[in-house]
């Protein structure tokens, strides 16, 4: 009542403006609110496109470090696998240590990036090859013969030893960490990460034990990794001018850093690892200890996916990605990206947007006041003029001066005058032909009606003969593997017939010469006839779904399960719902309540049903189109049913498509209005659904939509008619 009040204050206040205000005020209006959905707009626009290439710069960079990273955690343990090789073939052995010396000076050769590979054996000998800082290569060994220490000597051009350089005395390579962490794990495994005795830099060590044929443990082999490779890589990342890219272990200690910082500090005269909270850089170590307070210290072994933190008033963008591998090894990505950097030249953007804004209100409402002195005139003397005829006064003539609309509105109604009378006459003959009209017009919309019937049958076939082909595909492919297994089987079957009695070991030959392996035939045949059966099976499912849903011809009331029809109708689509190209499947989530058999034409529900998916399916696919819709956000679409008062039931179908504005929600239900692409839409799926809920059952059907959030249709129906 209110509502109704406040109107009728605004349409009398209206009423008594005088035609200029009418026109001028519109105009502001119309243009103020454009000016500030435009300017509101540009802005949530800026935010959602500083978001969006924040995330894909996160993404992509995320993936170079894993790209690069791969390589660091595979060959390492390639390069044991290799030496372990060796045994197995036994082609070298670790009772003679000697032997390898040449063997890992080569590898180390052959793969640059690693600084040590060595062998040791259970006498607690070692034989290993360095790579030092300056490029060169040395060989340290400690055998029983040569005493209890560690000698290194340096190494000519073709691998071999020459001047002794140090000796390490009272060494034993099994009382090394990496020694007794392969004996530990017992298969390939990673070293904790280390600091480098001379260097100070991180590194981490590939270990692998050795085992004879009766599983005795006979040594290990290591291949160590230097990871100031990695903070090098990282360096060279593209990431802002404050942009960071670490690797830090689960617990916060940094592995490899993008800004060069050192990974190593001294605390009473001993090197530790630098943890996240103790970085010398203070992004690093503020976006650290905010998380560490957030999510507590374990966060870095269970990372989030994206978080934004705020370090002296500046927005940053944190991309945590966990990379595991098959060896134990746990690390995590840290990108961390500014936000201020991709926000600034938008924030300009925006000021320009929004000062042309302002610019053009105030050029339109000049314009709008200039435009209506020169509507309005011509109006009041055209008004003047027709309250003359319409008291009768027929003789009564409009002269206007002004623009040529006006002009040619005069004329106009001048000769509406003249031929007024001429009209009457003609009356009669006018309903004629608005009576053949009218036939034409009834013709034509059955035509129509026809298409779209046609339009859905269509999509009823695709559906129906995708989801054939599938099935009757993979019984094809699997008839030529069972013809095989029967040949086999059969020529088998030969073989024992022409070796009576126990005759087994020349039948086993016999078939081993025809290549024909029994037992694998035995276990496949079955998940080849298996395998048919599910595709026969799945045949007779989408037959059955076709005939419940293909019940159009029924004319009769009959009680049926809507899940079915819903159920059927889906299975038909189901070849549009699926993924194609880049675009993701769409997901059918059900919300099923435990609805009764209800009375009405099940055929003409169907075709509302697959009115709806189609509609919802097209909505999906516009929007995946036009915005490209990432995978946090896929295409769904909701199917709810519930029981209301005991009487009547509803079914609801809503998608996360672009929806609609307000304006088009009460025409959806017209003939031949449409929202679709032209030659897309009939603009009749609708209105026919409409007619076949409102008109054939006594129930409702209702659209309830926002731009940008979606659409739903809800039908309600009563349980019995």
């Amino acid at each position: 009542m209110a509502l109704k009040k406040i109107w009728r204050m605004v349409k009398s206040t209206i009423q008594r403006l005088p035609v200029k205000w009418i026109v001028i005020i519109p105009v502001v209006v119309l243009v103020t609110m454009a000016v500030t959905l435009t300017g509101w707009l540009s802005f949530q626009s800026g935010e959602s496109a500083v978001k969006t290439l924040t995330y894909q710069l996160q993404e992509e960079i995320t993936k170079r470090v894993i790209a690069d990273l791969s390589s660091y955690q595979t060959i390492p343990h390639q390069i044991n696998q290799l030496n372990s090789n060796q045994l197995e073939l036994e082609i070298r052995n670790l009772q003679d240590l000697s032997i390898w010396e040449k063997y890992l000076w080569k590898q180390l050769q052959v793969f640059p990036d690693f600084g040590v590979i060595a062998i040791a054996n259970e006498q607690g000998e070692q034989v290993t090859v360095t790579r030092l800082g300056d490029g060169k290569i040395v060989v340290q060994v400690a055998y029983q013969n040569l005493g209890s220490g560690l000698n290194t000597y340096q190494t000519n051009s073709k691998g071999e030893k020459t001047t002794l350089s140090s000796t390490t005395p009272n060494y034993d390579p099994r009382k090394r960490p990496w020694y007794q962490k392969a004996v530990k794990a017992g298969k390939p495994a990673w070293s904790d990460v280390y600091l480098h005795f001379v260097d100070r830099t991180p590194q981490i060590s590939a270990v692998l034990p050795f085992y004879d044929q009766d599983q005795k443990l006979t040594g290990v082999g290591t291949t160590v990794v230097k990871l100031q490779a990695l903070s090098d890589f990282l360096a060279t990342l593209q990431i802002g001018k404050t942009g960071q890219v670490l690797i830090i272990e689960p617990l916060g200690n940094i592995v490899a850093s993008s800004t060069g910082e050192s990974l190593a500090r001294k605390i009473n005269d001993k090197f530790e690892k630098v943890n996240i909270i103790h970085s010398n850089n203070s992004l690093s170590r503020a976006v650290g200890i905010q998380l560490q307070d957030e999510f507590g210290k374990l966060i870095f072994g269970n990372p989030s996916d994206n978080s934004t933190l705020v370090v002296d008033d500046k927005t940053y963008f944190v991309k945590i990605t966990q990379v595991k591998d098959d060896n134990g090894l746990a690390w995590n990505i840290l990108v961390i990206l500014a936000r201020e950097e991709f926000l600034e030249q938008i924030i300009q953007n925006n000021r320009l947007t929004i000062l042309l804004c302002l610019l053009t209100l105030l050029v339109t409402v000049i314009i709008g006041i200039k435009t209506s002195t020169l509507i309005v005139k011509p109006i009041e003397s055209l008004s003047a003029s027709t309250n003359q005829v319409a008291k009768g006064n027929l003789d009564q003539k409009v002269i206007i001066s002004g623009s040529g609309e006006l002009r040619n509105l005069a004329i106009n109604f001048n000769q509406m005058i003249e031929q007024l009378w001429l009209s009457r006459s003609n009356l009669q003959n006018y309903n004629q032909q608005l009576e053949t009209t009218l036939e034409e017009l009834k013709a034509a919309q059955l035509q129509l009606v026809q298409s779209e019937k046609m339009s859905s049958l269509g999509q009823l076939v695709a559906g129906v003969a995708h989801e054939i082909n599938n099935p009757v595909n993979f019984i094809v492919g699997n008839i030529s593997h069972a013809q095989s297994y029967v040949k086999d089987i059969l020529e088998a079957l030969q073989i024992y017939q022409q070796y009576p009695g126990d005759r087994s070991k020349e039948i086993a030959i016999e078939i081993e010469n025809r290549d024909i392996d029994l037992e694998f035939i035995q276990e496949d045949v079955v998940k080849v006839l298996s395998s048919m059966r599910v595709g026969t099976d799945r045949i007779q499912a989408i037959v059955k779904s076709l005939r419940n849903f293909s019940r159009l011809d029924e004319s009769e009331v009959k009680e049926a399960d809507i899940h079915e029809g819903i159920d059927s109708t889906l299975l038909i689509l189901r070849n549009r719902l699926q993924g194609k190209g880049d675009r993701p499947a769409i997901e059918i989530i059900k919300n099923y309540s435990d609805l009764p058999l209800i009375e009405c034409y099940p055929g003409q529900l169907n075709q509302v049903f697959m009115n709806l998916l189609v509609n919802a399916i097209d909505a999906l696919e516009d929007k995946f189109y036009e915005l490209k819709i990432d995978k946090n956000n896929s295409p769904q679409i909701h199917i709810t049913t519930e029981i209301i008062n005991q009487q009547k039931i509803t079914i609801k179908f809503s998608d996360n498509g672009n929806g609609m504005p307000e304006g088009m929600i009460n025409k959806i239900f017209d003939p031949f209005f449409t929202t679709k692409a032209v030659g897309k839409g009939t603009g009749l799926g609708l209105s026919i659904s409409y007619k076949i809920i409102t008109e054939k059952h006594q129930g409702e059907l209702k659209c309830f939509s926002q731009l940008h959030q979606g659409t739903e249709f809800v039908i309600t129906l009563l349980k019995q008619l």
